[in-house]
């Protein structure tokens, strides 16, 4: 088998273990197939990501999205004790949806700990610019809704809140209903926290 022709989602986003912060944390109403392996791995490393922030442009986003009644509805905003830092609150349905730029188009993600990568659904990919005819399905995903193909691909720059990273790994997965933000991305903050219903990101 060839380096990167193998692509498997295993696991689940219910009780997930995040062992980067040593941190058990227990995810409710979360029935998704999402722990991806087989993609590069990604070292987290503070020279490859620049702060910037654009908090407003944040929340005019949130506000564009909160209506509860689309799929995976926003987490609402918290209160930050750090400029350097975001606080999500669980959704309606228990979940962490956040909103990141990649490649400068806002993208809904929802925080999915076993996955070890960030995988982008193929309308998400499109959306962030990419060309559907340059991408490689030669990678298979196993998920819980069967076996779908993928791209592994990377991304040209992918923001939260003043966090950039440039050139990050990922995959295109057919057949997602919702773009994962993993462990690819979440192993390069300086800190990741679930506690009470929220998540707390810092850089």
């Amino acid at each position: 088998m060839r380096l990167g022709t193998e692509v498997f989602l295993s696991g689940f986003v219910g009780a997930a273990c995040l062992i980067v912060v040593v941190l058990v944390a227990t995810w409710p109403n979360q029935p998704r197939a999402t722990t991806l392996s087989g993609v590069p791995q990604v070292i987290a490393s503070p020279q490859s990501a620049a702060a910037h922030r654009d908090s407003v442009r944040e929340e005019n986003t949130l506000g564009r999205w909160s209506d509860e009644q689309r799929p995976f509805p926003l987490s609402p905003l918290g209160k930050s004790q750090s400029p350097r830092s975001l606080v999500y609150i669980a959704n309606k349905d228990g979940d962490f949806v956040l909103n990141l730029d990649v490649n400068g188009i806002p993208t809904k993600f929802l925080l999915d700990t076993g996955a070890t990568t960030v995988a982008l659904s193929l309308a998400d990919a499109l959306a962030a610019g990419m060309n559907q005819t340059e991408l490689v399905f030669e990678a298979r995903a196993a998920t819980a809704n069967g076996v779908a193909r993928a791209a592994p691909v990377k991304l040209h720059e992918i923001r939260l809140g003043g966090f950039l990273v440039h050139d990050l790994p990922a995959a295109v997965i057919e057949g997602l209903d919702v773009s994962l933000l993993g462990m690819g991305l979440l192993r390069r903050f300086q800190s990741f926290e679930m506690r009470s219903g929220k998540v707390t990101i810092a850089w």
